[in-house]
C-alpha cells in the first residue's frame, strides 16, 4: 500500500508541475507592462500608446493573440512615428513600421 500511495502522489505532483507549466506559457500579458517594455527599444520616446483588447493574428501559418500598439519618437524636432505588433503572450515584437517620416 505504501508503494502505491508513492505512485499515486508523484503522479498528483508531476500533473500540478506541468499544469502549472502550461498555464504560465499561455497567460496573456499585461499591455501596460508590454508597452513600457517596448518603448525601452527606441529613444526619445514623446508618446506611445497599445490596444489593450488582444486581437488573434496569424502569420506563416502560426497563429497567436497579439497587441497593436504606436509610438512617436522625437529627435530635434525631427518627429517619427511607427505602430507595432507584439505577442500577447511572450512579449516578442512581431512587426514594427514607420507610419510617417515628417520633419
Amino acid at each position: 500500500m505504501n508503494k502505491k500511495w508513492w505512485i499515486g502522489s508523484s503522479i498528483v505532483v508531476a500533473a500540478l508541475v506541468i499544469g502549472y507549466a502550461f498555464s504560465r506559457r499561455y497567460r496573456l500579458l499585461n499591455p501596460h507592462q508590454l508597452l513600457e517594455d517596448i518603448k525601452q527599444k527606441f529613444n526619445g520616446v514623446e508618446s506611445s500608446f497599445i490596444v489593450y483588447t488582444p486581437e488573434r493574428y496569424k502569420r506563416f501559418g502560426v497563429e497567436t493573440q497579439i497587441y497593436r500598439g504606436g509610438i512617436t519618437t522625437n529627435f530635434d524636432d525631427y518627429k517619427e512615428e511607427y505602430e507595432f505588433i507584439a505577442d500577447a503572450y511572450t512579449g516578442q515584437l512581431i512587426d514594427c513600421i514607420e507610419v510617417t517620416h515628417n520633419n
